[in-house]
């Protein structure tokens, strides 16, 4: 399984800039019968970043579902409309799921919260770094009992990897942020992260799901 994301940043009046998003995350669901869900970075992005985010099985899965997007006119037409909005170029991110920690992810609703955390792993540790992705992983999603995906990059820099992790809503966010950062077992594991992965690579995005 893959996570499929296009991050873009759009500036002007909100009233117009999210129904304009919003219509076009419906028009591509519809088009290639993928679900596709809206995100608004709310925190470790540039105000006005936006996500489209989907799931897919393949890569060839993907490739098929989208290939009808170059030339059909509704969805030409609504990304020529957009450009007025958008500022700086899409950038697509492709996340190969290596593992699902806890219960079976399901599709965040709308209003639910994201966390998005991401690393490089250091030349040589490839291996130590993977399970100890896998390991925390797996405790995070004990802990706080919300399931945690862990994957690697598909093209962009070599090594970098992600886990996901989404909660109903602001609260339930916020309270597994507080369960993990007060249990001993999380706090040990991440003791044992020095030289896994590159210095200063790590970045977290939070989210929330409008559409």
């Amino acid at each position: 399984m893959y996570l499929f994301r296009r991050q873009l940043l759009v500036r002007g009046d909100p009233r117009k800039t999210l129904p304009w998003a919003q219509d076009m995350a419906a028009l591509v669901s519809v088009k290639t019968a993928l679900p596709v869900s809206l995100w608004s970075a709310t925190l470790g992005a540039p105000i006005g970043s936006l996500v489209f985010s989907t799931f897919v099985e393949s890569r060839v899965a993907l490739a098929a579902a989208t290939r009808g997007l170059a030339d059909d006119p509704e969805y030409l037409d609504l990304a020529v409309a957009g450009q007025q909005y958008v500022v700086a170029a899409p950038e697509d991110t492709l996340l190969g799921i290596v593992h699902n920690a806890g219960d079976e992810y399901q599709p965040a609703a709308v209003g639910a919260m994201v966390t998005s955390t991401s690393a490089v792993i250091s030349a040589g540790k490839y291996g130590a770094a993977t399970r100890w992705s896998i390991e925390v992983a797996d405790l995070v999603a004990e802990i706080t009992g919300l399931p945690v995906l862990f994957g690697t990059h598909v093209g962009g820099t070599i090594g970098r990897v992600e886990w996901v992790q989404s909660a109903p809503d602001v609260a339930a966010h916020e309270a597994a942020g507080q369960q993990v950062n007060n249990d001993s077992r999380y706090l040990a594991k991440i003791d044992e992260i020095s030289g896994l992965f590159v210095e200063g690579s790590g970045q977290v995005l939070l989210g929330q799901r409008i559409a």
